[in-house]
């Protein structure tokens, strides 16, 4: 195992954006937004694609910790996307039962 001294600080992106993600869904939730923000799909998207492949890249380079802290952040993309999910399923429960 190599020194966890010099891993790349992409597990901190992974977390961060994964933060980012979830807030803005919750903020599209709050502001009843969410069938028209397909900007969010695409970050969330990016998210997990981006997420995923810093944690091959890390656990092939070696560094597990780095790459214990890209999964973190790819489940927190995945959260979001779920939350997103039932957001919009929840919006059109609301329409069809009022």
């Amino acid at each position: 195992m190599k020194n966890d001294n010099k891993a790349s600080s992409s597990w901190k992106e992974c977390l961060i954006f994964g933060i980012v993600n979830i807030l803005l869904v919750l903020l599209a939730t709050k502001l009843n937004i969410i069938l028209i923000s397909v900007a969010i799909i695409l970050l969330i998207v990016a998210g997990v694609v981006v997420s995923a492949q810093y944690t091959k890249g890390e656990w092939n380079e070696g560094y597990k910790l780095s790459a214990v802290g890209c999964v973190i952040g790819l489940l927190l993309h995945c959260g979001a996307g779920v939350l997103y999910v039932f957001n919009i399923l929840m919006g059109f429960i609301e329409i069809f039962v009022h």
